[in-house]
C-alpha cells in the first residue's frame, strides 16, 4: 500500500467570517500581480484572488497560506483561461 505524502489539514468552519480569513502579506499579493502579468497568458489578477478567496471560504485551509496562493496562482497562469 502507497503511503500518501500529504496529511489531512485542519478544517475550517462552513460559513467563514471575513475577519476570520487567513490573511495574505501585502508581498505576497504584489508577487501574485506581477506573476500574472509577466505570465501573460490573459489571465485576470482579481479573478485568481477570487477563485482563491473561495477556495478558503469552502474550507481549503493552509498551514502556510502565502505559499498556498503563490502555488495557486502560478498553477493558473501556466495556461490560458
Amino acid at each position: 500500500m502507497q503511503q500518501s505524502h500529504f496529511r489531512r489539514r485542519k478544517s475550517l468552519p462552513l460559513l467563514l467570517d471575513l475577519n476570520d480569513m487567513p490573511a495574505i502579506k501585502r508581498e505576497t499579493i504584489a508577487k501574485g500581480q506581477r506573476l500574472v502579468q509577466e505570465a501573460g497568458t490573459g489571465w485576470d489578477y482579481q479573478e485568481i484572488r477570487s477563485q482563491f478567496t473561495q477556495q478558503l471560504i469552502s474550507g481549503f485551509a493552509p498551514e502556510k497560506v502565502d505559499g498556498a496562493f503563490i502555488a495557486f496562482v502560478k498553477k493558473k497562469v501556466a495556461t490560458w483561461p
